[in-house]
């Protein structure tokens, strides 16, 4: 009989947005908002009116709120529009929400534009 210690060495340490055993990224509530974790290095949007950012949202996703993993997907492929939300959160136009449905188990989390002022 051998006495053999054997362990997983490689890829143990690896976590990332799809690993559930990832830390970063996440609380004991659900998601970080995307939006403040990812660096302020994307496409420069300063200077485009509020009106127009949220046209440009609304155009694209509608008044319905956008789940976490598509703005993540969004953000992976470099879509401006992962830039626009970025812009709107900063000017506090996009809330973070979490709801639960009575006929299923997970909980959404999801992004949604602001009531106008």
């Amino acid at each position: 009989m051998s006495n053999t210690l054997r362990y997983k060495a490689t890829g143990r340490y690896d976590l990332g947005w799809s690993d559930p055993r990832a830390s970063f990224g996440h609380t004991l509530g659900g998601p970080l908002n995307i939006f403040e974790i990812a660096l302020s290095i994307g496409k420069n949007m300063q200077d485009v009116d509020t009106e127009v950012l949220r046209n440009l949202w609304l155009a694209t996703f509608g008044d319905v709120p956008v789940s976490h993993d598509a703005l993540r997907e969004h953000h992976e492929t470099e879509d401006d529009i992962f830039w626009v939300g970025h812009e709107l959160n900063r000017r506090n136009q996009i809330e973070q929400i979490r709801l639960s449905f009575p006929d299923r188990d997970e909980i959404f989390f999801g992004y949604k534009l602001t009531r106008e002022e």
